[in-house]
């Protein structure tokens, strides 16, 4: 019965991980014209950031990846972005080091060692350095974001808690996150992250193909299924199609 209920709160959450048809094209679609800055947590080989500048063509973008077979062709891509920085670390809410999972052929699952767990046994575990966007994007000069895009394979609740001075200052505009099992392996929560924007100023959406929907957590409960949310600043509900 329980596993029957989990893949019927999977079905409800999920349009599948495709960005052409789970919502997140739409998002940057909606939000055209209007990204001067963005950010790309766990850019992998770049596809994403190559659809928002297919949209945005002027948008000044920093792309995040600590991935070293990723990087391999992320970085000479790149070079034909000329508003694009590659910045080679992880992302957390802890500066320092961290135990890397690399699986090698620039695998979209690669992540931090102790997240993966056994599904990371073939991988090749190295230390990358991890920062902070508060820390970072100040070094780097950067004071707002339009649009920061998270899939950091379980760590995406500790990359926002990593932003939470930025987001207390309303200085990201849209945030897009990705949820899923690798969150309960590395101890976040849903209700925690919601409660944090919530205090922020920012409201939150699931997000879906036809756009962003509400969801109810107190039905749904820590469902931990891959699915994704937008959170976005007080104010830009007309922009993403939201209700006040």
């Amino acid at each position: 019965m329980r596993n029957q209920c989990d893949r019927v709160v999977a079905a409800s959450v999920s349009d599948g991980i495709d960005m052409r048809f789970n919502g997140e094209l739409w998002l940057v679609e909606r939000l055209r014209g209007t990204v001067r800055t963005f950010v790309d947590v766990g850019a992998n080989v770049g596809d994403w950031t190559e659809a928002m500048l297919r949209r945005h063509e002027r948008a000044v973008g920093f792309c995040f990846e600590p991935s070293p077979s990723a990087l391999a062709v992320l970085s000479p891509r790149a070079l034909s972005w000329p508003t694009v920085r590659v910045v080679p670390k992880a992302v957390s809410d802890e500066e320092g080091v961290m135990d890397f999972c690399d699986l090698g052929d620039a695998a979209q699952t690669s992540g931090a060692a102790d997240v993966l767990g056994d599904s990371g046994g073939k991988g090749a575990v190295i230390e990358v350095p991890a920062v902070t966007l508060d820390r970072e994007l100040e070094r780097l000069g950067v004071l707002d974001v339009d649009l920061l895009k998270i899939d950091a394979e379980g760590l995406d609740w500790r990359v926002l808690r990593g932003t939470a001075g930025l987001l207390s200052r309303g200085r990201v505009r849209v945030v897009q996150f990705e949820y899923g099992d690798g969150w309960a392996r590395s101890g976040g929560t849903l209700w925690s992250i919601v409660a944090l924007l919530s205090r922020c100023g920012y409201g939150v959406r699931l997000l879906r193909s036809s756009g962003l929907t509400p969801v109810n957590l107190e039905a749904l409960g820590e469902f931990f299924a891959y699915s994704n949310f937008v959170a976005f600043r007080k104010g830009e509900e007309r922009a993403l199609g939201v209700e006040p």
